[in-house]
């Protein structure tokens, strides 16, 4: 890693960062072909350890408010299969999730040979199998969910299905992808209403009114 970066900084242009690149591309298509995906951690006493390493890719979500006012509070689901279901997602597709509610950003750390299939990772001895042949179930999709009920000032629902577009072209292994998503803040009628009457009245049970 220390080599990595120390070749990271010795680069002063961008014909060296082409060919920075492709050095890299290549080593870790080598590293992460499927014959050198397992690793073997020998402990003394106990029974060895085995590691499957496969390409991983970051996507960070932005969430973003149509009218800028704050980071929208919604849930950010990942689909898959013909019927766009979240519980159809492969498992052990997502290695890590983190939220920075100041900013919106959802970040997912995204297991891509899950996600796209892998064949059987060979074991230690001839003919062994470390891992069974991964099975990918696209196509994929993204749905937006609010956290909250119904509100004069709210977000509607959004989904972007398999059929509209897939996300996996979009997602590289040993990447990162930022995809900003804009929501629009709706508001209804009845949010601010004039009135001759002075008393105060609750809205509480109110019917809440069309967009505006």
């Amino acid at each position: 890693t220390v080599d990595a970066i120390l070749r990271c900084l010795a680069i002063s242009d961008a014909a060296g960062y082409a060919k920075l690149c492709g050095e890299f591309e290549s080593e870790n298509s080598a590293h992460q072909d499927v014959a050198n995906r397992l690793e073997v951690e020998h402990v003394p006493v106990l029974p060895d350890r085995e590691y499957i390493h496969d390409p991983h890719a970051m996507v960070v979500f932005r969430l973003l408010d149509s009218r800028g006012i704050g980071a929208p509070d919604v849930k950010v689901l990942l689909t898959a299969g013909p019927n766009h279901d979240p519980n159809q997602l492969p498992e052990n597709f997502l290695a890590d999730r983190q939220l920075n509610r100041r900013s919106g950003n959802l970040s997912f750390f995204l297991n891509h040979a899950t996600l796209t299939g892998c064949p059987a990772i060979p074991g230690r001895k001839p003919g062994e199998i470390a891992r069974k042949a991964l099975v990918p179930r696209p196509p994929y999709g993204l749905r937006i969910v609010p956290r909250d009920g119904e509100h004069y000032v709210e977000y509607w629902m959004a989904e972007l299905e398999a059929d509209v577009a897939n996300l996996l072209p979009l997602i590289a292994p040993n990447e990162t992808t930022i995809i900003d998503i804009r929501m629009n803040r709706i508001v209804r009628e009845g949010v601010y209403r004039m009135t001759r009457q002075l008393s105060p009245r609750s809205f509480k049970d109110a019917e809440l009114g069309g967009p505006l």
